[in-house]
């Protein structure tokens, strides 16, 4: 369902755009940004947990949330990997170009 679960209450797509927003806040070097991006959109991911059924329709019909696949974890992957070349970034000692 993606964006339109909004509609119905399910606001973890939200993570989506925040994760955009942590990518590009990266590369263009606003690190303090991307952080808080990356550590928002991992918290919205990680709520997806507390749901045990989905909008499936636009009826709307529901399903029963069973399991979590490798697209999901993926998902969290990636979220994750922002924050660490976040905190890699900030512990990595300056250059020291001449």
């Amino acid at each position: 369902m993606g964006w339109l679960g909004l509609i119905y209450g399910y606001f973890t797509w939200l993570a989506n755009p925040m994760l955009l927003l942590s990518w590009i806040a990266f590369f263009r070097r606003n690190y303090p940004l991307s952080l808080l991006a990356s550590v928002g959109s991992i918290l919205v991911i990680l709520s997806f947990l507390l749901y045990d059924k989905i909008v499936t329709s636009e009826a709307p019909n529901y399903s029963l949330i069973t399991g979590y696949g490798s697209g999901y974890w993926l998902w969290v992957a990636s979220a994750g990997c922002s924050i660490a070349a976040n905190i890699f970034v900030k512990i990595s000692p300056p250059d020291r170009a001449e």
